[in-house]
């Protein structure tokens, strides 16, 4: 990952992570459409589910944090959660390095066969990275929210290179 790296987050990174969404639209884009806008830190928090998932930050070698996402099983899947990267590094690949650092974390933390996340139909920026990454659009599971504004996409979970191997 060069001079960046994936860490569990800290409650304090909500500091950093909170002014990247200025509006409405971003916020619930981002949080899902329970996500309460304005927000406070504490509602933040709350609708983050920030202690009830795997919860990563990317940082550069400042330790500045220019990326955040989740982790949690969902339907026996290892499900990527609140995929974000802060307004001014997009479009530098660091999506594309979170996600990659993040499906890493997911298959050390959990045993399922397949990953899984939800991406706006409204966002082609991300829809393609999951596509290059190897996500599938893919059937809703039962019950899930979102079908009329999301896209289901899944991937198989690689399976762990031996040393050297």
């Amino acid at each position: 990952m060069g001079s960046r790296s994936l860490t569990t987050a800290r409650s304090t990174d909500i500091d950093a992570l909170m002014p990247w969404f200025t509006d409405e639209v971003g916020a619930t884009s981002w949080g899902g459409p329970q996500f309460r806008y304005p927000f406070t830190r504490e509602s933040f928090h709350e609708d983050c589910h920030w202690h009830d998932m795997d919860t990563f930050v990317l940082r550069d070698a400042t330790g500045l944090l220019v990326g955040f996402g989740q982790l949690y099983e969902r339907s026996n899947r290892i499900h990527l959660a609140r995929i974000g990267v802060s307004p001014e590094r997009r479009g530098c690949g660091i999506g594309r390095e979170l996600v990659r650092a993040l499906l890493d974390e997911g298959r050390r933390i959990f045993e399922l066969p397949e990953y899984s996340l939800f991406v706006r139909k409204d966002n082609p920026v991300a829809s393609k990275l999951y596509s290059g990454m190897g996500f599938i659009r893919s059937e809703f599971p039962p019950g899930a929210p979102m079908q009329d504004i999301c896209y289901y996409m899944i991937r198989q979970v690689e399976e762990r290179q031996s040393p050297g191997g």
